[in-house]
């Protein structure tokens, strides 16, 4: 018994740092095979050990996690009601599926047995992002124009539009509680973020300052203290931008994006509205001499694969926890889930998806939410409160 409980605690441990290790391998590494291996190895693998019965029920005793399942088995589903489903094709998606619910639950089991992490995790992202960014400053234009040429992001954010909300994303967290750490932490988180924003100017992506934008103003209702600094963020960035290269912002055009939307609207005309077209539905389109495989918006993939049951659902379950979240003070998770709420507005494709940018983008902010709101689902209201300090 005691041998049992010891191999339990050490896996518990293997978890917690195999989770970091794999939200750090999307700034690392390019090649999507090598962040797949993170998260089996370090996630997948030793959640199947950690994981007890009580664990289960804990985690499927909370609305959204019972919500973001259903959601998942949905999509899953709806491949049998497209055109010419193929089992093999089938089996792909039930895996990434898989992936997403392993994920989920070894997050709550990281988070049910570390109450503290997510300060010690909020502290350090933003380090950890401007270190990427700073390097990849460096690297990029040493081969290419500076400031003109639009930078790429480090490892599999290499998408300006991905690393832009991420590095947002961070920046505004840390943000939170940056009144509670100590001197020397507040001027290196400042310095981060002046890193960060000169990162989310430089991969000039107006996805990041629609999302930036709206963060801004959302969390500013929510978390009072924290709304100066914010307006100071957002000016700085955006006055920058608009100072240095206008065009950052204002002469990039729509990136083919209505025309996308109009082809993919009129696919749906084509299948049931209440259930959409099934995900395994080519999604492709050709405008011109391009082709585009995705809908380029996360919500019209849900309308296109999942129907109106699908996109509501997904709205609801933005909806609760965004609501659920700010109700029990998880204020970094809520602000990034809103950063990748607003951002997949025009991108994105189907969650169903091995882990690629749009995981680090909203994926794992909604999986994060989910696994912290099943957490104090049934802790005392004390601790449902939140770690956090109340807003003043």
């Amino acid at each position: 018994m005691a041998e049992g409980a010891i191999w339990r605690v050490w896996m518990e441990q293997v978890l917690k740092y195999g989770w970091i290790a794999f939200l750090v391998s999307f700034l690392v590494f390019e090649q999507a095979f090598l962040v797949n291996y993170f998260l089996w190895i370090g996630v997948l693998l030793p959640t199947i050990f950690c994981t007890r019965l009580s664990d289960l029920k804990k985690f499927h005793g909370s609305l959204p996690s019972n919500l973001w399942c259903a959601l998942i088995v949905f999509l899953l589903l709806s491949f049998f009601w497209g055109k010419e489903p193929v089992f093999g094709d089938f089996g792909r998606y039930l895996k990434r599926a898989l992936y997403l619910y392993g994920f989920g639950l070894g997050t709550f089991l990281v988070f049910d047995r570390n109450r503290d992490i997510d300060s010690k995790l909020f502290t350090w992202a933003p380090l950890l992002v401007a270190a990427a960014a700073l390097a990849q400053i460096v690297l990029f234009y040493s081969q290419h124009d500076f400031p003109g040429e639009r930078m790429l992001g480090p490892g599999r954010l290499s998408n300006p539009i991905h690393f832009g909300v991420v590095a947002a994303s961070v920046s505004i967290a840390a943000l939170v509680q940056f009144r509670q750490q100590n001197r020397r932490m507040q001027l290196l988180i400042a310095a981060a973020i002046f890193v960060n924003c000169a990162a989310i100017y430089l991969c000039q992506s107006r996805g990041a300052f629609l999302a930036l934008s709206a963060t801004l103003i959302v969390s500013g209702l929510f978390v009072r203290r924290i709304f100066p600094a914010l307006s100071a963020v957002f000016i700085i960035v955006v006055a920058v931008a608009l100072l240095l290269e206008p065009s950052t912002l204002l002469e990039r055009g729509a990136s083919f994006r209505p025309t996308i939307w109009e082809a993919q609207l009129e696919r749906f005309s084509q299948c049931s509205p209440l259930i959409g077209c099934g995900v395994g539905i080519d999604s492709g389109i050709v405008v011109g001499e391009y082709r585009f495989e995705n809908p380029h918006s996360l919500y019209l993939g849900w309308l296109l694969f999942s129907g109106i049951a699908g996109l509501a659902g997904y709205l609801a379950l933005l909806a609760i926890l965004i609501y659920r979240g700010v109700k029990a003070q998880c204020y970094e998770w809520t602000t990034l889930l809103l950063m990748g709420a607003t951002s997949t507005l025009t991108s994105g494709d189907n969650v169903l998806i091995t882990p690629s940018p749009y995981w680090a983008v909203i994926l794992i902010p909604i999986i994060a939410l989910v696994a912290k709101l099943a957490v104090k689902s049934r802790q005392p209201a004390s601790y449902r409160a939140g770690e956090t300090a109340a807003p003043a």
